[in-house]
């Protein structure tokens, strides 16, 4: 099971030729503060995150410019500043998507970012590099997801391959909960989908090293289109070993 699982890690990778460095001349931070360069305006202080890692602390900004005022003329994207230098450490286009999480990896050299598009919900994996950030891998998915150390996340992996589960839900595919390993590029099982189960990732405990799962049933593959047909359920499982 786990070679379907990385012969789709293979058909949804999407290697960036280029780091994502665009739209770097459109904000500056000074004294921890974060400046439009055209026109100095400061950037409210609701619209600044702080992620503290191993590397330091990172401070990002999510420019939507049809959506936040003040950001009307940049280059729609996330951006991101070390707090140390106060110096763009990397750009995330977003185009046409809408941005639903950001999560720096501990070590501070790695990030997820997950996003909505007109047609998917994706997961988009990127590394640090001296040049700014590379996207490495994009992942059709549902929901959030979540680190479990350095360089593994969780998330659910939307699986399109045997089509959708019902003609009512065009974008939803069979749901099974992964684990990526960034380290070595593979794709781990941890819940596989069936024809009549789907596995949802929740959450993880840290403590217990245990991964919350949401596990949905129905008795007949034709019940998937009738929400009062499919049964849910919450389970747990532990993450795959590491390596």
């Amino acid at each position: 099971m786990r070679m379907k699982l990385v012969f789709l890690l293979v058909c949804v990778l999407s290697l960036a030729a280029l780091p994502a460095l665009a739209g770097s001349d459109d904000f500056f931070m000074k004294d921890g503060r974060v400046f439009r360069s055209d026109t100095g305006k400061e950037m409210p202080m609701h619209a600044l995150h702080k992620a503290n890692t191993e590397k330091g602390t990172y401070l990002w900004i999510a420019a939507i410019p049809e959506m936040v005022p003040e950001m009307q003329g940049t280059e729609r994207g996330v951006y991101i500043f070390h707090t140390e230098n106060e110096e763009l450490a990397g750009f995330l286009p977003l185009q046409n998507a809408f941005l639903s999480q950001v999560v720096f990896s501990q070590s501070g050299e790695k990030l997820f970012a997950v996003c909505d598009t007109e047609s998917d919900h994706e997961l988009r994996y990127y590394e640090f590099e001296k040049a700014g950030l590379s996207k490495k891998v994009t992942f059709k998915t549902l929901g959030h997801a979540e680190w479990i150390d350095w360089h593994r996340f969780v998330f659910t992996i939307n699986d399109m391959t045997n089509g959708v589960r019902s003609e009512a839900d065009k974008i939803s595919g069979w749901h099974s909960v992964v684990v990526y390993d960034s380290a070595v590029d593979l794709l781990e099982p941890v819940k596989e989908a069936t024809e009549k189960e789907d596995y949802v990732f929740y959450g993880f405990d840290r403590e217990q090293d245990e991964i919350s799962i949401l596990r949905r049933t129905v008795q007949n593959k034709s019940d998937w289109g009738e929400l009062r047909k499919v049964k849910q359920t919450m389970i747990s499982a532990s993450p795959p070993a590491a390596g």
